[in-house]
């Protein structure tokens, strides 16, 4: 996962305040794919809760929408709300080092069907406000040394300001370059304050800073994970940042605790 952000002149920045999404739209032939920015490789079964998703708006058509994910039950998987919304049926890869030679540690499942891809009734495509959808596996995934769940931080009190977290995914490594390999970064979280310098975010939301040198998520990061470093717990999920991958502007993550309610009451899960 590329670690970069986006490095604009500070009168850049304020020319352009649109949000863009980390997913990324592809046609999937030959399964030739797309990935992060900068970061560092990762090794095998260093994140085994992350996902690789690719999610279609038909059931016919190849374009499809590239995602990650985090595996929070051996059944259901969190990502980011803009990319499930509209969605009908998902390909999605577990225990994957690379996206271009899975092993014999990746597990691969179809998802079929628009009441298995669930997007918080909340969310609102303008602001990315309540960015978060969920994915009913049909079957129970299989717990492995490389595919397990993740924790997820309820700890509403902690604002995260000053710790730091690790994000990964198959996302672009630059604004023009893929790959098609695992990767990871380490960024700090900043205060909200901070971050509306740049962005209108609130406490639903986590920032974290992506300058010296520019690091960050990229096209195809999103709905991926943001993980405290300290605990492994997950406390984000990659939304949006700026146009270029490599200017320094805080990255903007969905604050996973603000979001306890949708998930208890779609998965039944308790935490």
């Amino acid at each position: 996962m590329r670690t970069v952000l986006l490095v604009f002149f500070f009168s850049k920045v304020l020319a352009d305040t649109t949000k863009y999404p980390r997913d990324e739209d592809i046609i999937l032939l030959n399964d030739s794919y797309s990935r992060i920015v900068g970061g560092q490789p990762a090794r095998a079964g260093q994140f085994p809760y992350q996902t690789a998703m690719y999610l279609f708006k038909s059931f016919t058509s190849n374009l499809a929408s590239k995602c990650g994910g985090s595996l929070i039950h051996k059944k259901w998987i969190v990502t980011a709300g803009h990319c499930t919304t509209g969605k009908v049926r998902a390909r999605v890869y577990f225990g994957a080092k690379s996206l271009d030679k899975p092993d014999q540690n990746t597990q691969m499942m179809w998802v079929t069907g628009s009441s298995e891809i669930i997007t918080n009734p909340q969310y609102d495509s303008n602001t990315l406000k309540n960015d978060i959808g969920l994915i009913r596996l049909p079957n129970d995934v299989r717990i492995t040394r490389f595919v397990q769940t993740i924790k997820m931080s309820i700890n509403s009190a902690n604002s995260y300001v000053g710790q730091y977290a690790v994000a990964s995914g198959y996302g672009k490594t630059s604004d023009t370059q893929d790959t098609n390999d695992l990767r990871y970064v380490n960024l700090e979280v900043i205060s909200i304050e901070q971050c509306r310098r740049s962005w209108n975010v609130d406490d639903s939301q986590i920032c974290v800073k992506t300058d010296n040198p520019p690091r960050q998520t990229c096209n195809g990061d999103s709905g991926g994970p943001l993980a405290l470093i300290s605990n492994n717990q997950l406390i984000g999920i990659t939304s949006f940042g700026a146009k270029s991958c490599t200017a320094g502007v805080p990255a903007v993550f969905t604050r996973l605790n603000t979001q306890k309610s949708f998930i208890q009451r779609t998965t039944r899960i308790q935490f």
